[in-house]
């Protein structure tokens, strides 16, 4: 009936031998997806029983191409560099905890938790939802202020001496050869 009115087996096409049985007592794939001959299939998988979902079928995927499924090439979103702390050092990672401290001390956030903790039922009350909305919110922006604290930038704005700027040049040298 798919064949009648065009439509094609994902698994079928991208088959490299024999696929395994998608019914855990049964010997043959009884599984399939279908699509139509106008998309490009670029990978497909099969799981195995009872991964991600309850139940006694294998798990089946396809991944099509996006000018095939869209019709047109889409626009490629830049990945943004993120410039990381680096914890490994004892000295970055004892200062971010150190300044993350004082701000959860300044806004009283361990006492207010545990306040909150012994206090609270399930379900919590709106009022507390909110507060525990506050208090996530209030250690986010430690988090952030505690970055930038311990964040070593350096935007140029330091002039070096002479002798400084030909030992990075010859470095960058050593490395290019």
């Amino acid at each position: 009936m798919t064949r009648d009115i065009g439509m094609k087996n994902a698994y079928h096409a991208r088959a490299h031998g024999s696929l395994p049985a998608t019914y855990h007592r049964g010997s043959k794939l009884i599984s399939a997806i279908f699509h139509s001959p106008n998309l490009q299939v670029m990978r497909t998988g099969i799981l195995s029983i009872g991964i991600d979902v309850c139940g006694d079928h294998r798990n089946m995927f396809a991944d099509f191409s996006t000018t095939s499924f869209l019709g047109q090439p889409m626009y490629m979103v830049a990945e943004h560099s993120i410039k990381t702390m680096k914890f490994n050092y004892s000295r970055v990672y004892k200062k971010f905890i150190s300044v993350l401290k004082i701000h959860m001390q300044e806004h009283n956030l361990l006492q207010r938790s545990q306040l909150l903790y012994s206090t609270v039922k399930y379900p919590p009350a709106l009022e507390s939802t909110l507060t525990m909305e506050e208090m996530d919110s209030q250690l986010g922006r430690g988090i952030v202020t505690a970055l930038k604290k311990c964040r070593r930038v350096r935007l140029g704005k330091i002039p070096y001496s002479a002798q400084f700027k030909s030992l990075q040049e010859q470095r960058r040298l050593w490395i290019l050869v």
